[in-house]
């Protein structure tokens, strides 16, 4: 071995145990705003959790009053609770304050099958909710509507 090519694959070698200390000393930078993102999606699922009362007029002119509970379902994830008075389990995304309930079957209190999909959105304080959605069922009793909602935090 010449001492040229020595002198080059210790200096590479160096060169390397530089770069890997230096990714090191990122590491905790990197990891500390990981968490922080985190925590700060947590903390905006967490503003939203709760009981609203809610309003509910869908196409046929009828308005419906019931309680809808929204809840976390993982890092951007909600469940809301009773959706169309129904004790439906739907899932929605967030987005800052805004959701969309994306397209999903559904079964009710009385096992019928719904496909649901709509789209929201929260105040800033998390006291109140607005979305719509539509809703329809292939069955017997064939519905297809689209409703508005609108609610504030018990």
């Amino acid at each position: 071995m010449s001492g040229n090519s020595f002198s080059q694959s210790f200096a590479y070698t160096m060169y390397s145990f530089a770069k890997l200390r230096y990714l090191v000393a990122l590491l905790p930078l990197t990891l500390f705003s990981a968490c922080s993102l985190l925590e700060e999606d947590f903390e905006t699922l967490g503003r939203f959790e709760g009981s609203y009362i809610v309003s509910e007029a869908c196409g046929g002119g009828l308005t419906d009053f019931y309680t809808i509970t929204v809840r976390r379902a993982g890092s951007n994830n909600l469940i809301i609770e009773n959706f169309f008075n129904q004790k439906i389990e739907a899932r929605a995304v967030l987005n800052g304050d805004n959701f969309r309930i994306e397209p999903q079957a559904v079964r009710s209190e009385t096992g019928r099958i719904y496909d649901i999909e709509g789209a929201g959105v929260f105040s800033d304080d998390g006291q109140n909710i607005s979305f719509s959605f539509q809703i329809r069922n292939s069955g017997i009793n064939r519905l297809e509507q689209s409703c508005a909602v609108t609610g504030e935090r018990l």
